[in-house]
């Protein structure tokens, strides 16, 4: 019970991290492109800082996993047979 209690609560810790990354990363990029169209001048090092956050994303996995979360693609889920298709 309290391991579970401990997993969840660094699940929720990493959830939170995942997010911050998410909207770092939007923000960076947006103000990129912005940048560049109208200063002409890019932010140096977004790509990589990007790179950086995208690990970060990945943390969320385990949230995604304890919660039974999973994304499904639809187009692909539905072209498989229903014998070998989880339900």
């Amino acid at each position: 019970m309290l391991f579970e209690k401990i997993v969840r609560f660094i699940v929720k810790i990493f959830m939170y991290v995942s997010i911050a990354a998410t909207l770092g990363m939007l923000g960076i990029t947006v103000l990129d492109v912005i940048l560049r169209w109208v200063f002409r001048s890019p932010l140096p090092g977004v790509i990589e800082i990007s790179q950086v956050l995208l690990v970060s994303i990945m943390s969320a996995m385990g949230a995604v996993i304890l919660e039974k979360r999973n994304v499904e693609v639809n187009v692909v889920v539905d072209a498989v047979p229903r014998k070998m298709a989880r339900t």
